[in-house]
């Protein structure tokens, strides 16, 4: 089962500009303005557990899927040449290095039985006109859980559980807002997000047998590797 962490980043006040001089007349007539601004990072992560040749056990970790919900208090004026507000966007993470894991208990590899790799990005939320004040707070959902093979022992047509190897994974996502003021289409002020992405991923060891995988019910601490 995956679980949700997540950490709230201290409101942005950003403060109101004055008019560029190449605005449409129409913008530049338009009053003063406050909105409140709120995004919510969503992410989610689905590594593959499994066994492997000669006791080694693989993990695969297919591309990250990132959503991101946006809502404005009042809502933001419409104004034409302005990239339109879209409250719901998704991207996808790419973690190469760690697209396939192997694991292997034999030779310790890879040391302590654990991975990790880290990548930023950024993006554009939204587009707002000099005459809008923007305070935006940004949520960052961090995921994370467990994969188990359940080691089973058949005897005289029984079967049972003697051990169980899992898989703990966390992506941990931080997330800062960022305004960057004239940097929009027509001289607008353009509000980004700054994420940077850890995921880890650590195996600790149980029995030897055939395995059968099931999800567990959370993620403990990280469990000694390789024992």
């Amino acid at each position: 089962m995956q679980g949700y962490g997540y950490a709230v980043q201290a409101p942005c006040a950003c403060a109101q500009y004055g008019q560029v001089p190449h605005m449409m007349m129409a913008q530049q007539q338009m009053p003063p303005m406050t909105s409140d601004v709120f995004v919510e990072v969503m992410p989610q992560v689905a590594p593959n557990f499994n066994r492997g040749p000669n006791g080694t056990f693989v993990m695969d970790l297919p591309p990250i899927a990132v959503r991101l919900q946006t809502s404005c208090t009042p809502g933001l004026p419409q104004v034409p040449g302005l990239v339109p507000f879209k409250p719901c966007e998704e991207f996808y993470v790419l973690l190469p290095e760690l697209q396939r894991v192997i694991f292997d208990p034999n030779t310790g590899n890879p040391p302590g039985g654990m991975v990790q790799t880290q990548v930023q990005k950024s993006g554009a939320v939204l587009e707002a006109p000099p005459n809008v004040t923007l305070n935006a707070q940004c949520k960052a959902n961090s995921p994370f859980g467990s994969l188990i093979l359940e080691d089973i022992q058949t005897c005289n047509g029984h079967s049972q559980k003697i051990g169980e190897t899992s898989l703990d994974y966390r992506l941990q996502v931080d997330a800062h807002m960022n305004m960057n003021h004239g940097a929009g289409n027509m001289g607008s002020n353009r509000l980004e997000v700054l994420f940077c992405f850890t995921f880890q991923a650590q195996v600790r060891l149980g029995g030897t047998g055939p395995a059968q995988a099931t999800m567990a019910a959370g993620m403990g601490g990280y469990g000694g590797a390789y024992g």
